[in-house]
């Protein structure tokens, strides 16, 4: 199987792709039943259309838990403020992202790798117009360290990816390390 871009999903969340957003300090609980998984995924769905429609400053943990049927407490449970479970929607975007770029099969080792990274571009900037939640928190005072640094990981390992796609000569031939080279490219 094809290496993921990311790294494993954010906090407590039912694993879905690859992003990676955990320290031992922001972990409350994992959900261990079904239905209990199942809530948290309608709660962050629900968050996420708050995200879409407000500004996300003014989107509280009172508003998620009534649009999503829980209480307060129960969102607590799982994360231990708003800015975790904006941390955790910007890491689905990503991983909604992922998928995209796996859509597109997004190469460079094909005959034509020119057509591969317009295309892996294209994809990126289509994401970014149509995936309101990312633009919404992205773009936002609510941007936080955390999100920073999922993104940053992100493209770190899509640029290992990428890198790993070369042909030895051409990595040989580089003054920079292809890894770095990919990184600006997706930083920019």
């Amino acid at each position: 199987e094809r290496e993921r871009s990311g790294t494993q999903v954010a906090r407590n969340v039912v694993p879905r792709k690859t992003v990676k957003r955990s320290t031992p300090d922001d972990v409350r609980r994992i959900p261990a039943q079904r239905r209990s998984q199942d809530k948290l995924q309608l709660m962050l769905r629900c968050a996420t259309r708050l995200v879409i429609d407000h500004d996300p400053q003014a989107v509280s943990t009172t508003m998620i838990a009534a649009a999503s049927g829980v209480s307060v407490g129960w969102i607590y449970r799982y994360f231990p403020d708003k800015e975790a479970i904006f941390d955790q929607i910007l890491v689905d975007a990503l991983n909604r992202l992922d998928a995209r770029l796996e859509e597109v099969n997004f190469r460079i080792d094909v005959k034509d790798w020119r057509q591969g990274v317009a295309q892996g571009i294209d994809t990126i900037i289509a994401f970014v117009a149509d995936d309101a939640a990312f633009r919404k928190l992205w773009f936002s005072s609510m941007l936080t360290a955390h999100m920073v640094a999922a993104n940053r990981a992100h493209d770190t390992n899509l640029a290992k990816q990428l890198a790993k796609q070369l042909p030895p000569h051409v990595k040989a031939s580089r003054d920079r390390d292809p890894v770095d080279i990919g990184e600006m490219f997706f930083g920019i």
